[in-house]
């Protein structure tokens, strides 16, 4: 199966691309969590830790069928542990309030 890029990620891309002023973003897909493989993420956080606040947002390839307001969103520190601890929260967010379905809880954009 393709791993499709969430909505969110897509239009911002599509955006930067266009030349508008969209701020600096990565999508870091549950894959890379999986294998801790945090080479992109971290080198996203060096980059920018100190000019932005880091907000981590849940995600999902589909998410354009979903009503607003589905996905989570968290301020949090601008550093590996930081995110993980941000999407953790938002693994269990998304099982206490009505068992999200693994694809919803897989994809995340930060």
């Amino acid at each position: 199966m393709k791993n499709r890029i969430p909505e969110k990620a897509s239009v911002l891309e599509r955006l930067k691309k266009e030349r508008f002023n969209v701020p600096e973003f990565i999508y870091v897909p549950a894959v890379d969590f999986q294998k801790e493989n945090f080479g992109a993420l971290k080198a996203f956080l060096d980059r920018h830790h100190e000019n932005f606040k880091v907000i981590a947002r849940s995600a999902h390839p589909q998410e354009e069928f979903f009503k607003g307001g589905t996905f989570e969103s968290l301020e949090t520190y601008a550093d590996l542990a930081g995110i993980q601890y941000a999407r953790k929260r938002m693994i269990q967010f998304s099982q206490t309030a009505g068992g999200g379905s693994p694809s919803f809880r897989a994809r995340y954009i930060f």
